[in-house]
């Protein structure tokens, strides 16, 4: 059966394939849409004075009237409505599932081959035919879940008080702790890992370690198979990505209206009084690695040029003080140079990426956040010119009195020299602070294989 909402299906068509460029928004006027959530891969369920309908095909769904509320595709569509759980492909019918849960469903995640339905207040899984209601310590888990994957494994992310759980997708499988220090308020899973929120900190978990992303956040929506997170924050709605070690944070004023989730591809879905809209971040985004903002260049270190939708992308150039660079590609696959300060003169310089694309036969360009960093002197990095500033700026607060590990001279940097770049090699130090560039770390690694000057 087909519904009377065509103009649905019109801004699906137009919402299709790679977005044409930066801040590119999708935004029809369909009037009368009363609820709405994504469904895989690409499609959105909505309420409409008419029924459920899907926005892809432009299909009633179900005849019945009532605010959808979670949705997920799990081998077939899964659909709840205030009153009832739906599921079936080109039409839905009543779930056998529902009949079996204490209360109506308010949350749907599908996460490998389970199926993650939150009624009357706590979750349960469908797994392997079966439902059940799984306990950890004895109580029901009744807070934040959503899908990810754990060394490629899907998973179910999930918090307890106080900790952070990843959930195989069985019944009985194994339950991996990946953090006891903190209950988070809101979780999404994307291609980079787990983005939680806590007391209004975003971290994100990459499998391995946790790294403080942004702070005054208070909301994040992801997809498990999309790179990124678009963030609520307290300057406005932003889009973040970790590459090379590193957040990116490209800021969407024109985000608005009340998030639905993403799909996919990583776009975000927004309902509001005027309609649907569903965003791509801005493309493409071309971003610097291996060189922070405030460097040294001590050393002659490996920059690295990532883009985002690089099929887009026409051209990339790497401009330092204006003039290209010569760019080549690394191990990595990413567009790379070698910046040698003795090719420079000293003082300070800046470097930008330039990308151009076409969008509807016009020819258009995007410059990246520059960064600026220091060329050192000619000569040998030194313990007074080069590394007690960097001691002073980045870890005395802590290293001078008062820890364990004191760095207060030259002699006790030559002693724990060792330590300390494996440390700032991991990213664990400075604690609390942005981690050193490769920049920075080539300047502590020349300073000790030419002996300590």
């Amino acid at each position: 059966m087909r519904s009377s909402y065509p103009i649905l299906a019109a801004s699906i068509a137009c919402t299709g394939g790679t977005p044409g460029g930066p801040g590119v928004e999708v935004r029809e006027e369909a009037t009368g849409i009363q609820a709405l959530r994504p469904l895989d891969p690409d499609d959105a369920v909505v309420t409409t004075p008419e029924g459920l309908v899907s926005l892809r095909a432009d299909t009633m769904l179900d005849p019945t009237v009532a605010p959808v509320v979670a949705a997920a595709r799990h081998f077939q569509a899964v659909v709840a409505t205030e009153g009832e759980l739906l599921a079936g492909d080109g039409g839905l019918l009543p779930s056998p599932l529902g009949p079996e849960l204490p209360g109506p469903v308010t949350e749907l995640v599908s996460a490998g081959t389970a199926l993650w339905l939150r009624s009357d207040g706590s979750w349960w899984v469908h797994t392997q035919n079966h439902l059940f209601h799984p306990m950890v310590d004895g109580s029901p888990l009744g807070g934040a879940l959503t899908a990810g994957h754990l060394d490629g494994v899907p998973v179910a992310w999930a918090t307890v008080p106080g900790g952070l759980l990843a959930l195989a997708d069985s019944a009985d499988g194994p339950v991996v702790v990946v953090r006891t220090d903190v209950t988070a308020e809101a979780l999404a899973g994307s291609t980079e890992g787990l983005w939680a929120v806590a007391d209004g900190r975003l971290e994100l978990f990459d499998g391995a370690s946790w790294h403080r992303v942004a702070r005054d956040v208070t909301a994040v929506a992801a997809h498990p198979d999309a790179p990124g997170a678009w963030i609520a924050t307290a300057d406005g709605p932003a889009h973040v990505r970790w590459i090379e070690g590193r957040a990116e944070t490209v800021p969407a004023p024109e985000v608005s209206g009340d998030w639905r989730g993403c799909d996919v591809g990583g776009r975000l879905w927004t309902l509001d009084a005027s309609g649907v809209a569903r965003r791509a971040a801005a493309v493409p985004v071309a971003l610097i690695s291996g060189l922070a903002d405030g460097a040294v260049l001590g050393a002659p270190t490996t920059v690295r040029v990532d883009v985002s939708h690089p099929r887009v992308v026409e051209s990339v150039e790497l401009l330092v003080d204006g003039r290209a660079v010569a760019l080549g590609i690394d191990s990595t696959g990413l567009r790379a140079a070698l910046l040698d300060p003795s090719a420079l003169e000293a003082g300070e310089h800046e470097a930008v990426v330039r990308a151009t694309w076409t969008s509807d036969g016009e020819p258009l360009a995007f410059e990246g956040t520059p960064v600026r960093f220091t060329a050192a002197a000619s000569g040998p990095i030194t313990w007074l010119d080069n590394v007690e500033p960097l001691h002073r700026a980045r870890c005395a607060i802590c290293h001078d009195n008062g820890t364990e590990t004191i760095l207060a001279d030259r002699d006790a940097w030559v002693a724990n020299v060792d330590r300390i770049l494996t440390e700032v090699e991991a990213a664990r130090m400075p604690l609390g602070g942005d981690p050193l560039d490769e920049a920075t770390i080539g300047v502590i690694r020349t300073w000790r294989d030419t002996d300590f000057p």
